[in-house]
């Protein structure tokens, strides 16, 4: 297993709250956490299976990818229509018996965080390549009952800033829309809570939703998107340069995210630009593993978390969809960043 230890140190703001709200923060993240999502495209866009353009209802069960511009840190409106007249399901975004949800455009609360639906499957996951490394072993079959839902593109340094108030990137000079980098593992929990945070005490939030890293299962299986390639486009370096930024294209930087091509699924970035923190301890390879897809806690290295999908940095191996790596959790590496997922809420 590769490790690695070097270490370094918009529209919202940071949020700080009085003694009362911490108490009510406090009970809040006991349940679980409240935190709202809605669907909503871009106004250029038009869903899939819209029959009526962009007001047209998202089923989840016919549309194996969210309509693009799906969107998180939302609130759900008051109003029982939408401004164009449209009735509100509020039934939220997550109706698994596969009813109309919300409507495709709704209030929009920036930053947009945007998400695609990972549709529920099984892969196998790792590698049997000769070339392969010990970690990318035993190849084992993983099944994912439920969908669930990745960010679109990795957390970039606006969103970032957005939320915490200050940038910790290396490679400001990218922009904006450039991904977050010199974050740890630990920095990326501190962002979600925040994101919790922000939604908590909105008076209209009411429904719920988790935003988390993903898994690393779910991070390879939405990345290969069906495919047993090395790369989710190809085998050869080539098709890697059509998806991604690595050490031979990237100019010694990281670059704003959406420039290459999406994999099957419409996820952006996969492979390469930043490594990409998930929610697992270390192992030193897959005995053990679970089969459900859920993050692996047990066991391990506790003070080693995973990365996946390479970076503007190193070449084209470490890019691969089963090359995994690892770093204690607490190093701010300028290669390090990552994206979001979302968990369905219970049924």
């Amino acid at each position: 297993m590769s490790t690695h230890q070097r270490s370094g140190g918009g529209v919202g703001t940071c949020i700080h709250l009085p003694a009362r709200q911490v108490a009510r923060l406090a009970l809040a993240l006991v349940l679980a956490g409240c935190l709202v999502l809605v669907g909503c495209p871009r106004k250029e866009e038009t869903p899939p299976e819209a029959g009526t353009g962009g007001n047209a209802p998202i089923q989840i069960k016919t549309t194996p990818v969210m309509p693009p511009g799906f969107v998180g840190v939302f609130l759900i409106p008051e109003a029982d229509v939408d401004q164009h007249g449209n009735p509100v399901n509020k039934k939220g975004i997550f109706p698994m018996d596969g009813s109309p949800c919300w409507p495709a455009e709704l209030w929009l609360k920036e930053p947009c965080i945007e998400f695609v639906l990972i549709p529920a499957g099984e892969f196998d996951m790792g590698d049997s390549d000769p070339s392969r490394t010990p970690r990318e072993m035993p190849v084992h079959k993983v099944t994912f009952t439920k969908p669930f839902y990745m960010g679109k593109y990795e957390v970039t340094q606006g969103q970032w800033e957005a939320v915490m108030g200050s940038n910790p990137s290396n490679f400001k000079n990218a922009g904006k829309n450039a991904p977050v980098e010199s974050v740890s593992w630990n920095d990326c929990a501190s962002y979600i809570l925040h994101l919790k945070v922000e939604i908590l005490f909105q008076p209209s939030s009411r429904d719920i939703a988790l935003f988390r890293l993903p898994s690393e299962a779910e991070w390879e299986y939405a990345c290969r998107a069906g495919t047993r390639t090395r790369f989710c486009s190809g085998d050869a370096d080539e098709d890697l340069d059509r998806v991604g930024w690595y050490e031979a294209n990237a100019g010694s930087s990281t670059h704003s995210v959406g420039k290459k091509a999406p994999n099957a699924w419409g996820l952006y970035d996969i492979h390469g630009n930043v490594w990409e923190w998930c929610e697992d301890v270390c192992h030193i390879d897959y005995q053990g593993a679970p089969g459900d897809g859920t993050a692996w806690l047990q066991g391990g290295d506790g003070s080693f978390r995973v990365l996946r999908g390479g970076s503007w940095d190193y070449g084209a191996r470490p890019c691969r969809c089963t090359d995994p790596y690892g770093s204690v959790q607490q190093s701010t590496d300028r290669c390090f960043g990552f994206r979001l997922a979302v968990s369905p809420r219970p049924q």
